[in-house]
């Protein structure tokens, strides 16, 4: 049963292929004074609200594993209205996508992540509680 959840909103720009926009990494849990290898996520889901039309490059790339020493397993393209869902051990990047230069301050790559947690009560006692 899930007993935390994580809400993050992503708006991102990138004006090069050569960096990532979210650099490879595996959603933990913050807030709680236990170590960190005890908050992986059971699973996380994200949403893709807007790319936008003149973006070129960038993908979700996913290595389904817990050491992510292997090769990408899978590589998902960005689309709008997207609902990707990984297992929460899974390590993920972004890829570095391109926006032209002249395109609107407005468009940017838009995302909601949602990293859902299994953590035993004794243990959630000792993470922090947003509302």
């Amino acid at each position: 049963e899930t007993t935390a959840w994580t809400v993050r909103a992503l708006s991102l720009t990138q004006d090069t292929h050569e960096a990532d926009s979210v650099r490879k990494h595996q959603d933990r849990f913050a807030g709680c004074e236990l170590p960190r290898e005890e908050f992986v996520a059971h699973q996380t889901a994200i949403l893709f609200l807007a790319v936008p039309e003149e973006l070129t490059g960038g993908a979700i790339e996913v290595w389904d594993n817990r050491s992510a020493t292997v090769d990408v397993t899978e590589i998902v393209d960005f689309a709008e209205n997207l609902l990707v869902q990984l297992r929460g051990d899974a390590f993920y990047k972004f890829a570095g996508f391109q926006l032209p230069a002249d395109s609107q301050e407005q468009s940017a790559l838009q995302a909601v992540v949602l990293e859902q947690f299994r953590i035993a009560p004794q243990k959630l006692e000792k993470c922090a509680s947003f509302l």
